[in-house]
């Protein structure tokens, strides 16, 4: 069996700093003794953006000797917080890789300067159509299909990207079909918490239905 791992939004620091109260460094190690200890032996890493907090070479490095402990070969996308040159003379500058019967293509989608991201389209379609049609991983650290209006998760040109993919079905990503066109994973470092609005909302009804109830008793 091909085994691929995605690890994302490791976020370590150079100066091992914690962020937002949470030991990045020690998130990553969780993972990685999970990872080998649950899935020993795979095939490749896929590490999809935000190695870093700081943009830091020392962060960097630090991330590769963790992940070094899996023995897999490692295919690594610039986030926004990761520097690209920085990335590329750590982890190598390859865009593909052939994991098992299957490819993985990574898409930076990292703009200098911006917590967004921005995927140049035709880019990605030349990459694409240059490789055979074995079935095909699209690797990206901001999510084609944002959970939240957060600008860190904001992809420009996401539905062209998404289009285009789905005209190329080996890459089999049709926005129709959610489990098909998007896999996304939890950052290690620090989750985000989904606000429960509508709940809320319904609480404070709730409460001044109770109270309306009460000044009619009275």
């Amino acid at each position: 069996m091909t085994t691929l791992l995605q690890i994302a939004d490791a976020h370590l620091r150079a100066d091992g700093e914690q962020i937002y109260g949470r030991d990045p460094e020690r998130n990553l190690a969780v993972v990685v003794a999970a990872c080998a200890r649950e899935l020993p032996g795979a095939d490749a890493v896929v590490l999809s953006g935000d190695q870093s907090d700081d943009a830091e070479l020392a962060a960097l490095e630090r991330a590769k000797e963790m992940i070094a402990p899996l023995g897999a070969s490692v295919l690594a996308i610039p986030g926004n917080h990761d520097g690209p040159e920085l990335q590329r003379a750590v982890f190598g500058a390859r865009a593909s890789a052939d994991v098992g019967r299957w490819r993985v293509v990574a898409i930076d989608s990292s703009i200098p300067g911006e917590i967004h991201g921005s995927v140049d389209v035709a880019a990605a379609e030349r990459l694409l159509d240059a490789l055979d049609a074995r079935p095909t991983v699209l690797a990206i650290h901001h999510p084609p299909l944002a959970p939240t209006t957060h600008p860190w998760f904001q992809l420009e040109h996401a539905q062209a990207l998404l289009a285009s993919l789905t005209a190329r079905p080996h890459v089999r990503a049709d926005p129709r079909r959610a489990a098909a066109a998007r896999c996304a994973l939890h950052a290690r470092a620090v989750q985000f918490r989904r606000r429960r609005a509508h709940g809320r909302r319904r609480g404070r009804a709730r409460r001044s239905r109770a109270a309306a109830r009460r000044r009619r008793v009275v």
